[in-house]
C-alpha cells in the first residue's frame, strides 16, 4: 500500500496523541488509587478547648486518608518549643453500595481533629493526693501560651507536604491590658453608666 507523506505523518501523529492520552490517564488514575489529594493539607483551626484552658484542639483537612501526619508547634520564630505527635489523618468512610454520597453517609476522610495539652492527674500509692507521694494534680502542659505567640503545622508524610502555618488562639485574658477591658460608656455631663 502507498500512502502519500502527508497521510503518514496523519497516522504517526494519530497514534502519538492516543498514546500520550492513554499513559495521562493511566497516571491519573494511580494518582487517585493512592488517595492523594491535589491541594496541599490544610489546618483549619487551633484554638483552646472551651472550659479547658492550656488544651488545643487542632484540626484540618486535605491530607491524605490513613496517612501518618506530624503535627508540631512552633513559637514565632519557628523554633520547636511545645508538644509534637504523629496522629493518623481519617480514613474514607462509604455509604450503603460504596455509595460517594454524603447525604448516604460517605466522608472523603483526611481529616485530623486531635487534643494536646491535656495532662492526667497522676495519683501516688493507693490513690494518694499528697504531692510528696508522687501525686501531680490535672492540668495542662501550655498553661504558659498565653505569654508567647504560638505557631501549629502539620506535615503529611505521604504526600510529603508541610500544611499551612497557624497561630493557636491561646484564649488567655490579659486584665493588666487596657486594650482587653470592656469599653465604659458616659453621658455627656453625668460620668460612666
Amino acid at each position: 500500500m502507498n500512502r502519500s507523506p502527508l497521510a503518514q505523518v496523519r497516522l504517526v501523529l494519530i497514534l502519538v496523541i492516543s498514546g500520550l492520552v492513554a499513559l495521562g490517564s493511566s497516571l491519573v488514575q494511580a494518582e487517585g488509587d493512592r488517595g492523594l489529594s491535589p491541594l496541599p493539607p490544610l489546618l483549619v483551626s487551633a484554638s483552646v478547648a472551651a472550659r479547658t484552658p492550656g488544651v488545643v484542639i487542632v484540626t484540618g483537612r486535605g491530607f491524605t486518608a490513613g496517612s501518618d501526619v506530624y503535627v508540631a508547634f512552633y513559637d514565632a520564630w519557628g523554633r520547636q518549643r511545645y508538644e509534637t505527635r504523629w496522629v493518623v489523618a481519617s480514613q474514607a468512610v462509604y455509604g450503603p453500595n460504596g455509595s460517594q454520597d454524603p447525604a448516604n453517609g460517605f466522608s472523603p476522610g483526611g481529616i485530623i481533629r486531635e487534643t494536646f495539652g491535656a495532662q492526667e492527674a497522676i495519683y501516688g500509692p493507693n490513690g494518694s493526693q499528697d504531692p510528696a507521694n508522687g501525686y501531680v494534680r490535672q492540668g495542662s502542659r501550655f498553661s504558659s501560651m498565653c505569654d508567647t505567640t504560638v505557631m501549629v503545622r502539620a506535615f503529611d508524610e505521604q504526600q510529603n507536604t508541610w500544611s499551612n502555618m497557624l497561630d493557636v488562639d491561646a484564649g488567655c485574658t490579659k486584665t493588666s491590658d487596657p486594650w482587653s477591658a470592656p469599653p465604659q460608656r458616659t453621658l455627656p455631663g453625668k460620668g460612666p453608666y
